[in-house]
């Protein structure tokens, strides 16, 4: 994608997702494998996969040169201990505060334990929380709670987006189980529920770490095919480096080059082009101006 200026040709970039699937997934398309990613992705982004046994060589790379803006973990991508390692060798120094990929997104979707089994994700810093494994069960959708205002790919009314929530009770496989495992924060005060049971523990929560966002998901979404509620993690991630260049009908690309765009790709952020048919249409409260830190208006 390219944006022309007065009299050059500057690149726009897109947002880059990692998505880390378990290598069966990633190689052999086994369980969850790509398909509901790709469903999933916003249309602002582009995937890259990755199986867990190239965290070192592929993610610790795409990370250093800045080429990520998010990175999921899926179904049990770290539920070997040299995954974890590969994580903790090759993400925890990049992604530190000081560190080229500081305002990366994660999200960490649920990961198949034992019941009593423990994983802990200690490099998420401040972030940071284990999942310990339980037996798997229902979940009834009469007793899931969800926060009323999450944010969506798509601005939808409310009772469609409750129907979207409530569809994390139907479960993965003949069974319908919903639940492998427990989630225990080490900050609990820091998490902002996202969809939890009535009277017990969060299913989905959010965290807000220095200059990112940390997901957890401990329902098996991407396995259930629920890829509304997946592509609204994704992009909620992605907020933190996200711009959005709003143009009108018919802007040409030159007009569209402002000091304000040229500072965006500068710093590398990825942008995002939409042209509303009014002017009235431009709604930051509303998809997908929300997913985005900087709202540029271009002149027409």
């Amino acid at each position: 994608m390219t944006e022309v200026g007065t009299d050059l040709v500057t690149p726009l970039r897109w947002a880059n997702v990692a998505a880390v699937l378990n290598a069966s997934d990633h190689d052999h398309f086994a369980v969850s494998s790509e398909a509901p990613f790709r469903a999933a992705c916003p249309p602002w982004a582009d995937l890259t996969f990755l199986a867990d046994h190239d965290i070192a060589e592929k993610l610790g790379p795409l990370l250093q040169g800045g080429d990520v803006d998010a990175v999921v973990f899926a179904s049990n991508s770290l539920a070997t201990a040299a995954a974890r390692r590969a994580v903790q060798d090759h993400f925890t120094r990049l992604w530190a505060e000081d560190g080229p990929a500081r305002d990366v997104g994660v999200v960490v979707l649920h990961q198949f334990l034992s019941p009593g089994g423990v994983l802990p994700l200690d490099f998420l810093g401040d972030a940071t929380f284990s999942l310990v494994g339980e037996r798997p069960r229902r979940v009834e959708s009469g007793n899931i709670r969800f926060l009323r205002d999450w944010l969506f790919t798509d601005e939808t009314p409310y009772a469609e987006r409750a129907s979207r929530v409530l569809a994390v009770s139907l479960g993965y496989g003949a069974q319908k189980f919903c639940f492998w495992a427990r989630f225990e924060p080490r900050y609990p005060a820091q998490w902002e529920r996202v969809v939890w049971e009535q009277e017990g523990e969060p299913m989905i929560s959010a965290c807000s770490a220095a200059d990112r966002i940390v997901i957890a998901c401990r329902v098996p979404i991407d396995l259930m095919g629920n890829t509304e509620l997946l592509g609204s993690l994704i992009a909620s991630c992605l907020r933190p480096r996200g711009c959005l260049l709003v143009e009108a009908p018919g802007t040409s690309g030159s007009t569209a080059f402002t000091p304000a765009l040229a500072s965006a790709i500068e710093r590398g952020h990825f942008v995002h082009r939409v042209a509303p048919e009014h002017a009235s249409d431009i709604d930051p409260a509303r998809a997908p101006y929300h997913f985005f830190g900087e709202l540029i208006v271009a002149p027409e």
